[in-house]
């Protein structure tokens, strides 16, 4: 039941105290003329009062605050300070490219684990836990039973919780994040890819949540049979 999982050229750096620097890059990289550039920030005070913004308009690129409408489908797409959630919306536009610069690495550990974004700024990344393979396949097996368009809603979020339960029960540990990576890249938007982390943090902390019976305790075999050496 996957969906089609937004498709563009992505590139991402982090910024320092001043900024303009990697917006600079963002932008060169991006290559379009600024009166088709869209920026889009967190909300309206960062759009309209910091040096940023204000030279970006100067410039005549079109400023939005993500909670706006009608910035263009299909355009390139320069986001600042965003975060994951946010992100979903950048995506609903169907851009030709997205270039992100955020004040950290984690406020866009999904989009940039999913989305594969080249950094322009040389930074090194952190580093996460790779999932172990019968997790993987036990994550896959959610995202392939999903609607994603219902999010963490409905038999998405039981079976969810009945598949974090099993692997709980037979020792196994994960990164919540990299959970979360495996169902955006299924096609759950990120909004809802950031909840299922927050789940899975859950789950792996011990917390004792109501699953549906989606997946039963045999699920481990399958699983296990779909990771060779496991």
């Amino acid at each position: 039941m996957l969906r089609e999982v937004p498709r563009y050229k992505a590139a991402c750096t982090y910024v320092t105290g001043s900024q303009m620097p990697e917006v600079k890059l963002l932008i060169r990289w991006l290559d379009v003329p600024m009166a088709d550039l869209v920026a889009i920030f967190p909300d309206r005070r960062a759009q309209l009062d910091t040096p940023v913004g204000m030279a970006l308009e100067k410039s005549g690129a079109r400023l939005y605050s993500v909670k706006d409408h009608g910035w263009d489908h299909n355009a390139a797409v320069l986001g600042l300070w965003l975060d994951d959630s946010q992100l979903t919306r950048v995506e609903d536009s169907r851009p030709t490219k997205v270039g992100v610069a955020a004040w950290t690495p984690h406020q866009i550990d999904i989009w940039r684990l999913a989305r594969d974004p080249v950094e322009l700024a040389g930074v090194e990344l952190p580093t996460r836990n790779e999932l172990d393979p019968v997790v993987t396949a036990a994550m896959d097996d959610v995202a392939n039973m999903s609607n994603p368009a219902n999010g963490l809603t409905s038999y998405n979020r039981t079976g969810a919780v009945d598949a974090f339960r099993i692997l709980r029960k037979h020792g196994y540990t994960w990164d919540p994040v990299e959970t979360a990576v495996v169902v955006a890249r299924g096609g759950w938007d990120l909004d809802d890819a950031r909840k299922f982390a927050e789940l899975s943090a859950d789950m792996l902390a011990g917390k004792s949540l109501r699953g549906g019976g989606e997946l039963s305790d045999n699920s481990i075999h399958r699983w296990r049979e779909a990771s060779p050496g496991r």
